[in-house]
């Protein structure tokens, strides 16, 4: 299901359901050129850094939940992310995307 988009062309969102326990979106930066370095004989990638990104998740009428958290979790390093709800969206605002990032909706049980 393609359930997530975001404000920026260049940063693509997928969907990841995990059962009744919560949704991973992996975002995923377009934003880059690997060329050919002569000199050094190697591959090199620049990756132009997206900033502010904002997420919005619609998620179905017939999907019942409470969230218990929104974070990225990255290198060991767990960063609570801002949201809000809006009439079955669930909107999220991330700093910055270099090349890709999880962010896990966490649901509580009822």
């Amino acid at each position: 299901m393609h359930l997530t988009k975001t404000d920026n062309q260049n940063i693509k969102a997928d969907t990841i359901f995990c059962g009744d326990k919560g949704i991973i979106i992996i975002l995923r930066n377009g934003d880059y050129e690997t060329l050919w370095d002569k000199e050094k004989n190697n591959w090199m990638t620049q990756v132009n850094t997206q900033l502010g990104v904002r997420i919005t998740l619609n998620l179905p009428w017939y999907f019942n939940y409470k969230i218990d958290s929104v974070c990225t979790i990255t290198a060991g390093n767990k960063e609570i992310l801002p949201f809000e709800e809006k009439k079955g969206k669930i909107i999220i605002k991330e700093s910055e995307v270099k090349i890709a990032k999880p962010i896990l909706i966490k649901f509580k049980e009822e």
